[in-house]
């Protein structure tokens, strides 16, 4: 045997048959809540709030999050993916060549190893340990051709030069370039700086 029941009545009505709480006083209450949540919350949606927000640093902060967006790209699809060469992963992320040419007495390019350039870099190796730098190496380099505005160095892979005369200058380059991924400003050397 069967037996068909049809029943018309409202949601509301069959709340009350049923015995079922009435939510909508507590659904109102959260709805109003919600909706002052997002009014008071509204300022944060103007673009600069949420620029600085998020790039704290203001632009260079932004160009560190694009540096390390680039990075991480470059190293899911592999350096030189596009080379056609399958090449290992590098061994070191960053090599430093710091000169260490020595000239004789008066030359007029100067000599790095007369201006200090083996006690810095020897400083640099074990200030780098120091940081807990990974990855990275530190060598002495034949004459970089650019004695006269030494010490000089260079790390790769950036290609970026720079000039250190004091264990100072090889700190600020090993914690803003090689720790913090700047650069250490006022210390970098560019094609223009050469002498004539």
């Amino acid at each position: 045997m069967k037996i068909t029941v049809d029943i018309d009545c409202t949601p509301e009505e069959a709340r009350k048959f049923l015995g079922l709480p009435d939510v909508k006083p507590m659904q109102d209450a959260l709805m109003k809540d919600l909706e002052e949540r997002m009014r008071a919350n509204l300022s944060a949606l103007d673009p600069e709030t949420m620029f600085n927000t998020w790039f704290p640093g203001g632009v260079q902060g932004f160009e560190q999050i694009q540096k390390m967006f680039w990075n991480q790209m470059s190293a899911m699809a592999g350096d030189d993916a596009t080379d056609g060469h399958d090449d290992p992963p590098k061994y070191f992320d960053r090599h430093v060549f710091f000169c260490t040419t020595e000239r004789p007495a008066g030359h007029p390019r100067g000599s790095c190893l007369a201006k200090g350039s083996v006690k810095l870099r020897d400083y640099m190796k074990a200030r780098a340990k120091e940081l807990g730098l990974k990855n990275v190496r530190i060598n002495s380099a034949g004459c970089l051709d650019r004695c006269e505005l030494g010490p000089t160095m260079v790390i790769y892979p950036e290609g970026v030069w720079y000039r250190c005369e004091t264990r100072e200058d090889v700190d600020r380059v090993l914690e803003e370039h090689m720790r913090d991924g700047g650069r250490a400003e006022g210390l970098m050397l560019r094609p223009e700086d050469d002498p004539d």
